[in-house]
Parts: C-alpha cells; sequence; structure tokens
C-alpha cells in the first residue's frame, strides 16, 4: 500500500495584508509582490491576456452569483495576478480576485481556472485562450508604469450594463500610480475626457476618479504609461513583425502547458 504525499501547506499571507482595490490587478499585484520578496522566495508577476483582448478565466470573484452553475466564469480584457516558488520548490498563485482561494498551487490554479481540457476539446474557442507573460518582481518594479488613463474606458467583458458600469466607474487605490519615476499629473486631460464621454453614456465615475499624484521632485518620468505597449503585449514569433525581444519585461509563453513546462521554474529553486 503506498500513502499519498501530505499536501503542502500554503504559504502564508502577508501580515499585514497589502492594500486590494477591485478592477486594479495590476496595482494590487505590484504591492503583493513587494511584501512577497521579503519571505525569501523567488516571486513574479503573471500577465494574463490574448491578442483580441478576450482572455476566458473561471472562479472569479467578480463572475455574478448566477453563474454559479458555469463555473463562475469572467471574460477579462487583461488580468494580472502574483506567483512564487518557495524554497521547498513549491509553486504557488496568488489570485486576490478568485474563488479558489490565495494563495493555490500554481498546477491547480492553471488547470482550473484556464480549462485547458476544454480548449484541447475544442469545446471552447481559441480566441477565449489566455496567453501569458511572465517576469521576476525586480523587473516589474524597474520597469512598469501606470497613470489609470486606461481605467477610464476599460472593463470586462460578458456581464450585464449595470455590472459593466460598475467596473468603469471604480474609484482606485488611495496609493500613488505607479512610474518608473515621479509621475506627472494628468488630471486635466482625463477630466476633460470623462466630461465629454461619461454624459453621452450615462455613467457618473466617482469624484475620486484619478487622484493627483505629488508633484514630481526630479525630471520627467521616462514613461506614465506602458501597461498596453509592453506587459499585454503577447505576440509571438512572426505576430512581432521581426521586433526583437526586450530585456526586463519577462517572457511570453503561449498557453497552459508552455507556462507550466517553463524550464525557469527549476532554474530559479534555491
Amino acid at each position: 500500500m503506498h500513502l499519498s504525499p501530505a499536501p503542502r501547506p500554503p504559504p502564508a499571507l502577508p501580515s499585514p495584508p497589502p492594500l486590494h482595490t477591485p478592477y486594479y490587478c495590476e496595482e494590487n499585484v505590484h504591492l503583493l509582490l513587494q511584501s512577497l520578496t521579503t519571505s525569501h522566495c523567488q516571486a513574479y508577476a503573471l500577465f494574463i491576456t490574448n491578442t483580441p483582448r478576450t482572455a476566458l478565466l473561471f472562479h472569479q470573484k467578480a463572475s455574478p452569483p448566477e453563474r454559479a452553475d458555469q463555473e463562475h466564469y469572467v471574460v477579462w480584457d487583461y488580468h494580472v495576478v502574483a506567483a512564487t516558488v518557495e524554497k521547498d520548490g513549491s509553486q504557488w498563485v496568488w489570485d486576490q480576485d478568485s474563488r479558489l482561494g490565495c494563495p493555490v498551487e500554481l498546477q491547480e490554479y492553471l488547470e482550473t481556472t484556464f480549462r485547458p481540457d476544454l480548449f484541447a476539446l475544442g469545446v471552447l474557442p481559441s480566441t477565449l485562450a489566455s496567453r501569458f507573460r511572465l517576469v521576476a518582481a525586480q523587473d516589474l518594479f524597474g520597469n512598469f508604469a501606470s497613470d489609470r488613463s486606461h481605467m477610464v474606458g476599460s472593463a470586462f467583458l460578458g456581464f450585464s450594463s449595470s455590472a459593466r458600469r460598475s467596473a468603469l466607474t471604480s474609484p482606485p487605490s488611495s496609493s500613488a500610480p505607479i512610474s518608473t519615476s515621479a509621475l506627472i499629473s494628468l488630471i486635466s486631460a482625463i477630466s476633460s475626457f470623462i466630461v465629454t464621454t461619461f454624459p453621452r453614456t450615462n455613467l457618473h465615475p466617482p469624484p475620486t476618479a484619478l487622484p493627483a499624484s505629488p508633484r514630481p521632485s526630479s525630471p520627467r518620468p521616462r514613461e506614465t504609461m506602458n501597461l498596453f505597449e509592453r506587459w499585454l503585449d503577447v505576440r509571438m514569433g512572426s505576430e512581432l513583425e521581426g521586433e526583437g525581444r526586450r530585456e526586463g519585461f519577462g517572457v511570453v509563453l503561449k498557453d497552459v502547458g508552455e507556462l507550466l513546462g517553463w524550464s525557469g521554474w527549476e532554474d530559479r529553486r534555491e
């Protein structure tokens, strides 16, 4: 008789837990990774999307209750989670927006959240299959920049109009936007966009839609927004049209199988 090995206990959540703001997954992960990188694990950000911006994820907290019999699916334009390799070699995903818990073992999370079995059987169209950009936490800290302007008109798919409005008008984190250096305030330009756009759609963003950032004390930043151009660019091979790979922005992996088999997991175990 062979006994199955006891399941590994999950790593503990940082204490105190970092700030979490609904619909601002990239900022949530940035803050979470700042806490996780102090625990002697290898930490990564995992950007989830595809070229048509229709990535299907199951077991999401944002999915309404009536989708319980459909495994609480959501079609996101993109999503971002954290991943870690612990000192014992175990691999975990930290998705604070998942109904599976946080953290969850990497293989369980990927197979349950993205259902590669259904894509392999042809049950689901390939336009809903996710690609991944995996990047080391330190590279994210050094190169990521977001001024939150994409949140004015960005939302997830497959929801009612009222849920879409909720996403569009969701107030941001009280922390400053993330930049590679001091962020130039874009409030006047964004405010003008809101005034001219939201009346036509009867959407009313909260007064805290884009809080002003501190006055920069250093020269103009290299970038104030590179989320879509760099981090959510998941083109591969011939799709890159001769463009070279950018250093410091991780690696693009085409599907769940390639992500699970990525050699870097082994290379980075202590």
